[in-house]
């Protein structure tokens, strides 16, 4: 919006002045409020490093969409454990990792969201001319469980721990001989 601004001004004797130069400025609305649109609210079995995906960017003014801010916190303690920070390249997807945020309240080198756990994510955005939305209502949604493969052999028997969502081969040798 355009806004002009013109002032006078009145002396302790009653002197005025005449009004000033019309100073023209202009407002910057914020863009509207997101929404997450996937996962859905309450999901569940949702893998450990999960695509977020969020509604279409609108700005009342036109603006650019310059970046987004993605947050996920654990949903028990509301501690942020993964953030991008404004984000210019992954303005409405994102994957959580650690190639596109940044870990954080989590174990040591952990680069995956833990199993079996709530989480609530965010995101907010930002247009060209820095002004921000509101943060999008969260949704909650909980990882999957880890899986166990047990295998027996005539002699021995292991426990492999891997999240269901791996994405690795697992050879175990149960020959006795």
């Amino acid at each position: 919006t355009v806004y002009f601004v013109r002032a006078s001004h009145t002396d302790a004797r009653g002197g005025t002045g005449g009004p000033g130069v019309a100073n023209r400025f202009t407002t910057n609305a914020a863009p509207t409020t997101p929404a997450l649109t996937s996962p859905t609210n309450n999901a569940t079995d949702v893998v450990v490093n999960p695509a977020l995906q969020s509604s279409a960017f609108i700005d009342p003014d036109g603006d650019a969409h310059a970046s987004s801010t993605w947050e996920v916190a654990d949903a028990t303690s509301g501690l942020i454990v993964w953030t991008t920070g404004a984000d210019a390249v992954h303005k409405e997807s994102v994957t959580v990792n650690a190639a596109d945020g940044t870990f954080s309240n989590l174990p040591p080198a952990q680069n995956a969201l833990s199993s079996s756990t709530a989480y609530l994510a965010r995101v907010r955005y930002t247009d060209a001319r820095g002004a921000s939305s509101p943060f999008s209502p969260s949704i909650q949604f909980t990882t999957t469980a880890a899986l166990t493969v047990t295998a027996v052999g005539p002699q021995q028997s292991s426990s492999i721990g891997i999240s269901a969502d791996a994405r690795a081969l697992v050879a175990v040798n149960t020959d006795a001989n």
